[in-house]
């Protein structure tokens, strides 16, 4: 497992290589079409997903045009990318507003140095991270939820009637819960065991905690 992270660590400079013939350029745009997934790559400083009450996508970045970032939408997935065009003096912070009731078939976030916050429902999350902490909420119960982290904590917020059984891994990191869980065979468990979580750190903790 470690192994795999320092592969990711090594390679993570072409991870956000993209050809920009087949992308839009943007700062801030609205997109109609309904998502049924969503696809982000980004090197530095933040990403937020969130809800808000319009009927429609926002994606924006606190750069200006001479450090643009790139979109593209296929079948209804919406693919962002961070350019290595330019670069903003303080990095680049991406926000996606999806409408609210959007629930997402996948999420998969790739990220260098930078924190995520992702309050956003889908059927299965998949966050990779070299360094920063990551916090994933949630009100729809995941079918599978994958985090990897070399060094940042880890936060999972679900309701309290969720169950789930967690696959918690790491090298010098610790877990708190809320929940009242029991291990069962190396496994971090609670209610139904409906939800599969897997988390990976080297130095990060991990809490489980009751979205409020």
């Amino acid at each position: 497992m470690f192994c795999g992270l320092a592969a990711f660590a090594m390679l993570c400079s072409s991870c956000i290589h993209i050809d920009h013939w087949d992308y839009y350029r943007f700062n801030d745009v609205q997109i109609t079409e309904p998502l049924t997934g969503l696809d982000i790559e980004w090197r530095d400083s933040r990403v937020d997903i969130c809800y808000w009450d319009k009927p429609y996508t926002r994606i924006y970045d606190n750069a200006d045009m001479s450090s643009p970032s790139y979109y593209r939408m296929d079948g209804g997935v919406l693919a962002v990318r961070y350019s290595n065009d330019g670069h903003s003096v303080f990095g680049k912070t991406l926000t996606v507003c999806l409408p609210q009731g959007t629930v997402l078939n996948f999420c998969d976030i790739d990220v260098i140095s930078a924190n995520v916050y992702a309050d956003v429902d889908t059927k299965d999350l998949d966050i990779d991270s070299v360094s920063g902490n990551i916090l994933y909420s949630t009100w729809y119960a995941p079918y599978e939820v994958d985090i990897d982290t070399t060094s940042g904590s880890v936060t999972v917020a679900f309701p309290e009637d969720f169950g789930f059984v967690c696959d918690f891994d790491s090298a010098s990191g610790g877990y708190s819960s809320e929940f009242r869980v029991y291990i069962r065979d190396g496994y971090i468990c609670y209610g139904d065991l409906f939800s599969s979580l897997e988390i990976d750190t080297v130095s990060g903790n991990l809490d489980l905690v009751i979205n409020r």
